[in-house]
């Protein structure tokens, strides 16, 4: 038997996150002649699904954790304060990660203890590479792929993504040089091959294009669309996502789109099911949206999944569906419902580009309710290629066999 750990967001309430790592232990289920143990490696070291700052003192969510002193609080509190003042942020979150004993030295000892006796470890998938001021990842891969050497457990990287592609030198510097380590024996990217390679691998072709795990959720959650839908669904986001981004879109601006959206819909003849993927700030803006919603006998509401193969069978239950979130169009694309994607970042265009399906995608400079709709009808009527599924399948089947190549 061979111990193989999966280490991501495992443990994220965007539901999103663990379809990667779900479809990743099917596929290499599937692909071995052997048996295997997994073992989950949750970033944060988090015991339940939850989202938390992990800056903070002792949490029931985390393992190992412990209340901070008067004088752990006054340092970590006073060498903060100062790094803020002279506008060093990045460098702040660093002291907190290294001062706080519920950051740094709770995980690693959490880490040490998941990968003992480890045969492989693979990084499941998704935005975990990203090193920018949204999230600061590269402490967490930093730390694990350092633990990762000195025990010389062979890592892969599967399909991963590179949200943000600003270089914050603090963060760069250490995801640079962990993803640099010889335990790193492969890395397949969802998107943002290139770049990668360029400037993490510096030109070096290390990296390669490959279609997120997740185009499996279909046959590793059992579950199959349901061909006499009548419904649309449409998939919410956080009201401050486009500003985030740095686009002019306010939460007002996005509840006045969803509304037109919803109001098109049941317009067209459609009931609709409104649904989020389980991250608080979607749910928030659902609460929002339903309560500028009429109630209606036609409009239903799946704010909060508590699952992935909840998530998986809520998107089956859609005839079609319009949605900003990458996780939920990738897993309607495995269940063959016809997705149009509103396009807040590149990574929904890159994706809905590499299935064959561009036109699906709704770009920044048209982004309106008629717009939307029109991509909708079109999608409903295409539908996908699937000979073009078959064959992306078929990649991501050898490369995940691959990865057993590396197990000693």
């Amino acid at each position: 038997m061979k111990k193989i750990v999966i280490a991501g967001l495992m443990m994220d309430t965007n539901l999103g996150e663990e379809l990667y790592p779900h479809c990743l232990k099917y596929l290499l289920l599937e692909s071995a002649d052997f048996e295997i143990n997994f073992r989950d490696l949750d970033f944060y070291g988090r015991a339940v699904r939850c989202e938390l700052n992990t800056a903070r003192e002792k949490r029931k969510e985390l393992t190992g954790t412990q209340n901070l002193n008067f004088f752990q609080k006054s340092v970590i509190k006073f060498v903060n304060g100062i790094c803020y003042r002279i506008n060093q942020k990045e460098r702040a979150k660093h002291v907190v990660w290294t001062l706080n004993p519920n950051n740094r030295d709770r995980l690693y000892a959490y880490y040490a203890e998941c990968l003992k006796d480890a045969d492989l470890l693979v990084f499941g998938g998704g935005g975990i590479i990203e090193c920018s001021s949204n999230h600061d990842y590269h402490h967490y891969v930093g730390t694990i792929l350092e633990i990762a050497d000195e025990k010389n457990i062979p890592t892969v990287f599967n399909s991963v993504g590179l949200v943000v592609d600003k270089r914050h030198m603090l963060g760069w510097n250490i995801m640079k040089q962990a993803l640099n380590r010889s335990c790193v024996k492969a890395m397949t990217c969802r998107d943002g091959t290139d770049w990668i390679n360029q400037n993490l691998y510096d030109g070096r072709i290390f990296a390669s294009e490959l279609p997120c795990s997740a185009i499996f959720a279909s046959e590793a959650y059992h579950i199959a669309k349901d061909t006499t839908s009548r419904i649309i669904g449409i998939g919410l986001i956080r009201g401050s996502i486009f500003t985030s981004y740095g686009n002019p879109v306010s939460q007002d601006n996005l509840l006045d789109l969803y509304e037109q959206i919803v109001r098109k819909v049941l317009e067209m003849g459609y009931d609709c099911c409104i649904f989020t993927n389980g991250y608080s700030q979607d749910i928030q803006f659902g609460q929002l949206l339903a309560e500028r919603l009429s109630k209606s006998e036609h409009i239903s509401y799946a704010l909060q999944p508590e699952n992935g193969e909840e998530l998986v069978r809520t998107i089956a239950s859609f005839k079609a569906m319009i949605t900003a979130r990458l996780h939920s169009i990738i897993t309607a694309y495995s269940l063959n419902v016809p997705a149009v994607g509103i396009t807040w970042t590149a990574k929904v265009s890159d994706f809905l580009n590499l299935v064959g399906r561009p036109e699906n995608a709704v770009p920044m400079e048209k982004l309106n309710a008629d717009n939307i709709i029109t991509a909708l009808e079109q999608a409903m009527q295409k539908g996908y290629d699937l000979e073009h599924r078959n064959a992306l399948k078929k990649r991501i089947r050898n490369k995940v066999a691959e990865m057993l190549t590396y197990l000693e």
